[in-house]
């Protein structure tokens, strides 16, 4: 549901009644409200957590999508923009974090490509869908309460997973190892000569050896 207002909100505002102008600017309180949806939503889960945020944000586009399924007039539709753009932010800029915080950060990599891929995937299949439903059905509600319950299902398949984070040796790149202490220098010293006089250890050399078949 994520990527269907951006192609279908202000055919489906004019398709309720609205005018072409007011059905448009309903694409602008979608950015305004994702905006501040990213800012207050991100300190939001500082405070209660990401998970539950994150958690939220997929609530309310479900929520928000099924308010737009049955908008009628301007007020429902302005309502739609600025609650989905909101939890639309939200859901962008916690979605990286959150994914980290559940399979580490070296599983995050790899997971997080999947998600971008699958959501280009739905940019690209999503709309067409839509539109052929709609057609199909003579009008955006049903199509919409479709997509707005299975984002719900989403969501509680997410809730349902559960919030085991990923262990401790995994939320690092790379594992971190203790560094080996180093000598004193009366050891150096001692090592470098044969009588033990506390000397200062020679500079290392080097040789560059030409490659194999070089000769």
């Amino acid at each position: 549901p994520v990527s269907l207002p951006f192609a279908h909100l202000p055919h489906a505002a004019q398709h309720a009644g609205l005018p072409r102008t007011e059905a448009l600017a309903l694409l602008s309180l979608l950015g305004i409200g994702s905006i501040a949806g990213r800012f207050l939503l991100g300190a939001l889960a500082d405070a209660i957590g990401r998970r539950t945020t994150f958690l939220g944000c997929c609530a309310a586009v479900a929520g928000a999508t099924l308010l737009w399924a049955w908008a009628r007039d301007g007020a429902a539709f302005t309502a739609f923009a600025i609650a989905f753009g909101a939890a639309y932010g939200g859901f962008v800029a916690l979605l990286p974090a959150t994914t980290t915080d559940r399979f580490g950060r070296r599983a995050a990599a790899g997971i997080l490509g999947v998600l971008y891929t699958g959501r280009g995937l739905a940019l690209l299949l999503a709309a067409p869908l839509l539109s052929l439903l709609a057609e199909a059905t003579g009008g955006y509600a049903g199509p919409l309460t479709l997509a707005a319950a299975l984002d719900a299902l989403g969501t509680a398949l997410l809730a349902g997973a559960g919030a085991q984070p990923a262990p401790p040796s995994q939320r690092h790149a790379w594992p971190m190892r203790p560094a080996a202490p180093l000598p004193a220098p009366s050891q150096l010293g001692a090592a470098a000569s044969p009588g033990g006089a506390n000397v200062p250890p020679p500079h290392p050399t080097f040789r560059l050896h030409p490659p194999p078949g070089s000769a």
